[in-house]
């Protein structure tokens, strides 16, 4: 499917920089709203002012942490074709275009540029199974490094020359984030009385190409 639209979006933590290239007349026109739920509403309302349907438009973003993730799951469910683009990829498309100004504003303009432009493959989301599990796997990584490092500094306790009113509140801490934060005794962790376990999904191959990909 071909789209006359591209809207580039420029993500950051509170806010998305937005530009709606109208590729047949060569407008644009731009955008800003907030980075939640209620500022993704505002952007589909403001496509609509444009006479723009969500199905018309391909929307392209650069990865930004986590905070791209929202607005990719908010797009794609109201029908808004997603695609996201390397960073590293970009910034070579932006020198060929002989572009060196780094804003939000102008970012977005390139990101617009790169969907007409080299129409880059549609971002589809991974199963909610898949997304799950991920979920769990960051979660229990988290702990274990909170449990480590407890751990480390309990062991600094008894090999360093640590004042003792020092070595009280160390302890006092490292208890505290060890019983919130432990191990069961068939090595699970488990924290806030929750214990974190993977569970065995049954995943298709296509599955199973699409989690390479997390």
């Amino acid at each position: 499917m071909g789209f006359r639209y591209f809207l580039g979006i420029d993500v950051a933590k509170a806010k998305l920089d937005c530009m709606l290239l109208d590729s047949v007349q060569e407008r644009r026109r731009s955008k800003v709203v907030a980075n939640t739920p209620e500022g993704f509403q505002v952007l589909v309302k403001w496509l609509a002012k444009q006479g723009v349907g969500c199905a018309q438009v391909h929307a392209i973003l650069e990865p930004t942490g986590v905070y791209h993730e929202r607005a990719l799951f908010a797009l794609t469910q109201v029908g808004v074709a997603v695609s996201l683009v390397n960073p590293a990829q970009l910034r070579r498309f932006a020198q060929g275009l002989g572009i060196h100004t780094k804003t939000d504003a102008c970012d977005s303009a390139v990101l617009a540029r790169f969907g007409e432009m080299v129409k880059p493959a549609h971002w589809q989301p991974a199963p909610l199974k898949a997304r799950e599990l991920q979920a769990l796997l960051a979660r229990r990584d988290a702990v274990a490094q909170d449990l480590q490092r407890e751990r480390n500094r309990a062991e600094q306790l008894v090999v360093t020359d640590t004042p003792e009113r020092v070595r009280k509140s160390l302890a006092v801490e490292s208890q505290d984030v060890l019983s919130r934060k432990g191990e069961t005794r068939d090595g699970r962790l488990e924290t806030d009385s929750v214990v974190l376990t993977v569970p065995v999904i049954e995943v298709s191959p296509q599955g199973q190409r699409r989690s390479a990909l997390l």
